[in-house]
């Protein structure tokens, strides 16, 4: 992809709703949608986003972060340079900070892997 195009923001949430406020909140930056871990990865592959917002709790199983664990780990491992700005309404804070661990000690999250909501658009716009 052209360095002289701009990248895109890449939003992953299952919740419709959701997507639209996020959408509607980046209204000033292109943005593409995903609601799964594949149509993410797939979004990635096509858009190279510099920035993605993802949701932890995706299907098949919203109620754990596991699937969004993995989409992490592949986004990694697909786009290293990609910022990623982890957005879940999971309550298991100590397990999903362990769950963080290893992607923090890969060099993968630069910072405290948990920011607690709310979280202002001012601070969204410092990643974009």
């Amino acid at each position: 992809m052209s360095d002289s195009k701009r990248r895109p923001l890449l939003i992953v949430e299952d919740d419709l709703s959701l997507q639209k406020q996020m959408r509607w909140a980046f209204d000033k930056s292109e943005t593409v949608v995903a609601d799964d871990l594949e149509s993410a990865i797939a979004q990635i592959r096509r858009h190279e986003p510099a920035v993605v917002t993802m949701d932890l709790g995706l299907p098949p199983y919203p109620d754990d972060a596991s699937v969004g664990f993995e989409l992490l780990g592949q986004i990694l491992a697909l786009a290293p340079h990609t910022k990623v700005i982890v957005l879940t309404g999971q309550n298991d804070h100590l397990g999903i900070t362990r769950m963080a661990i290893p992607i923090q000690q890969r060099g993968g999250i630069e910072s405290d892997p948990l920011i607690s909501p709310p979280i202002s658009h001012t601070m969204f716009q410092h990643f974009l």
